[in-house]
């Protein structure tokens, strides 16, 4: 079995691409399913209401989803300066001792 994606040495799944297809996917699921149950609503019917909707019904946590991408590019961002300040605290601590 082939590993790789035809990206060099890196695997499939270490692909930005494949997750960035991954999450777009699931947030046009996401919203297709809000809309298809709250189209009453929208639509202004007599008798539907925004709190018979799955939005009012699903946790707050579903929202996570949408900041995915961002958590993940600050997350890289930080492990790359956390890599950076274990050297640069050796170097001050070598300097300041006696």
């Amino acid at each position: 079995m082939i590993s790789t994606s035809g990206n060099g040495d890196n695997p499939w799944w270490r692909n930005w691409r494949l997750w960035a297809l991954v999450w777009v996917i699931g947030t046009v699921g996401l919203l297709a399913i809000l809309w298809w149950d709250a189209r009453l609503w929208l639509q202004n019917a007599p008798q539907a209401t925004f709190r018979t909707t799955k939005l009012n019904v699903w946790p707050l946590e579903i929202l996570w989803w949408l900041f995915v991408p961002v958590v993940l590019l600050v997350q890289q961002s930080l492990w790359l300066l956390d890599r950076r300040l274990h050297r640069a605290l050796a170097a001050k601590s070598e300097g300041a001792a006696p």
